[in-house]
């Protein structure tokens, strides 16, 4: 979903209607003289509550993950 774009003017004389909407889960890119100022990211556009460890056991570490890299040998006693 691409968002859509309003000018900074309007974004300002209608801030309330714009967040309300960005709160519901639209996206908006502010543009000032055509040049993109920001882009609105609704934090949780599903609505609910973000659960942790969801990916719990889905991710796995190499087992040479901790291990000094080469290129800082020097640097190690």
């Amino acid at each position: 979903m691409d968002p859509e774009t309003i000018d900074a003017i309007d974004a300002e004389s209608h801030v309330s209607p714009v967040l309300e909407q960005v709160r519901r889960g639209k996206r908006f890119r502010v543009v000032n003289h055509r040049q993109r100022a920001t882009e609105s990211n609704p934090e949780n556009p599903h609505g609910g509550v973000r659960r942790t460890g969801r990916l719990r056991g889905r991710i796995r570490m190499a087992p040479q993950f901790d291990d000094p890299l080469d290129d800082f040998k020097e640097y190690m006693p």
